[in-house]
């Protein structure tokens, strides 16, 4: 690939939880053979470094001795690991939305996928990859893709049926044992990969025991699917959404509707706790920039990229008004102090 992505460790955390508890593959053995920091796998925003990721799984799939890893991850994959968002799409009237739900929130969970639904009546829940991945790890996060999908469809309700459909865009493999365990037809060396559902499943209400209601100041935060209470921390809840989407960022509305607010409430919000918008998109990352500057595996003009910046130079011109220290200068020396522009906003 052209270059490293710095991933959420959310994944990685499921994969290795999945390896220990279900292929009862020692965690020390795991962390040894990927040389991977305990402390990694412990901070809640940690990232790691896309070959890294490869890592794990290419040892998973080494130690199972199958390659059918992935389908075998998606399918301990349940709505509940995804936080907040797995808990919405469940609380969806009918199949339908909780697909569309799922599929407008799904990206800031996995920088290496989408997804997106294609169609009418019936629907195509198509995966797209990062360009470029090598074909173990497109060939995982296809399988685990796929899976989780059909499960939880499953697990929503949907019956098992050849109606809906598997695609997968690699040749038959010539051991089917774990795709016969997906509930429903199996299709390979398509053009694309995704999940077909027929209309008439789409359609099937969802029943929820104790009615529907949504907690009062609990909301869907950006897209990365955790629990966020927007009316104590809304400056939290947006942190979380623009770290989740860099290299862009989206604009105060789009933000606002995010997070449940209108823009006028979100700018409120902010400004009774002396803080506007932008302040605090510089704020996270300027912040983002000096956690990853000391990652030597990441070059300057990676991060540069990584954060949204056009060239290396901006991000130096950026980084240096906002420490008073260079982009390498800092690597070399560290910080002469933390950063305290927003004394209210810290560990994001």
């Amino acid at each position: 690939m052209d270059r490293e992505i710095a991933l959420p460790a959310h994944f990685p955390r499921r994969l290795i939880a999945f390896l220990v508890d279900k292929q009862r593959i020692p965690f020390t053995d795991i962390l040894a053979a990927v040389d991977l920091p305990p402390e990694a796998m412990m901070q809640v925003d940690a990232l790691l470094d896309q070959d890294r990721y490869q890592k794990i799984v290419r040892y998973g799939i080494q130690r199972i001795g199958r390659d059918t890893l992935g389908l075998e991850f998606g399918e301990n994959l349940h709505l509940s690991d995804l936080g907040l968002l797995g808990y919405a799409a469940s609380a969806q009237p009918t199949i339908r939305e909780a697909i569309q739900l799922f599929s407008d929130h799904y990206e800031g969970i996995s920088r290496l996928s989408r997804i997106a639904l294609e169609g009418g009546e019936d629907v195509f829940i198509r995966v797209f990859l990062e360009p470029d991945l090598p074909d173990d790890m497109a060939r995982f996060l296809v399988q685990s893709i796929v899976a989780a999908i059909m499960h939880n469809l499953v697990r929503l309700g949907i019956p098992s049926s050849p109606a809906m459909r598997a695609h997968f865009h690699y040749e038959r493999p010539n051991d089917l044992k774990g795709y016969r365990r997906l509930p429903g037809e199996v299709l390979f060396s398509d053009q694309y990969a995704g999940v077909y559902v027929p209309a008439q499943l789409l359609e099937q209400t969802l029943e929820v025991d104790g009615g529907r209601r949504w907690p009062e100041g609990l909301t869907l935060a950006g897209n990365d699917g955790a629990y966020r209470n927007t009316a104590e921390a809304p400056e939290e809840s947006l942190a979380a959404l623009i770290r989740s989407s860099f290299p862009e960022v989206p604009d105060v509305s789009t933000a606002a509707r995010r997070l449940g607010f209108s823009a006028r409430k979100l700018q409120r919000e902010l400004a009774d706790r002396s803080l506007t918008y932008t302040t605090l998109v510089e704020d996270v990352r300027m912040r983002e920039a000096s956690s990853r500057l000391m990652r030597m595996d990441l070059t300057i003009g990676v991060i540069a990229e990584q954060l949204g910046f056009a060239d290396t130079a901006s991000f130096s011109r950026a980084f240096r008004r906002y420490t008073g220290m260079s982009p390498r200068d800092y690597r070399k020396n560290g910080p002469a102090q933390e950063p305290a522009r927003n004394d209210r906003f810290t560990d994001c």
